[in-house]
């Protein structure tokens, strides 16, 4: 009998330990996908709010131009957002 009981014992611990490391792992996951979510949330909202807009342009190390020329050249200007200016 005892030897039933201890491995009836030794299968719930079993059980027990592979329970508790599905959850664990488990919680990463959730964790990771947080962090994913509140980046991402973060980035929309820094570019959908005026931190992201252009507020003064300056013109400098120019020779051969004058900096009104530079200025139409590039076709930015204040109110223009970084993200089209970088990156399209």
């Amino acid at each position: 009998m005892k030897n039933e009981d201890n491995l009836i014992d030794l299968e719930q611990s079993k059980l027990k330990r592979i329970r508790n490391a599905k959850y664990r792992r488990s919680d990463h996951g959730f964790l990771l996908w947080l962090v994913i979510v509140v980046i991402i949330l973060a980035t929309i909202l820094y570019f959908i709010l005026d931190m992201a807009k252009i507020k003064d342009v300056i013109v400098s190390g120019n020779q051969h131009y004058t900096d009104e020329q530079v200025m139409a050249m590039i076709d930015v200007g204040e109110g223009s957002n970084a993200v089209d200016v970088f990156f399209l």
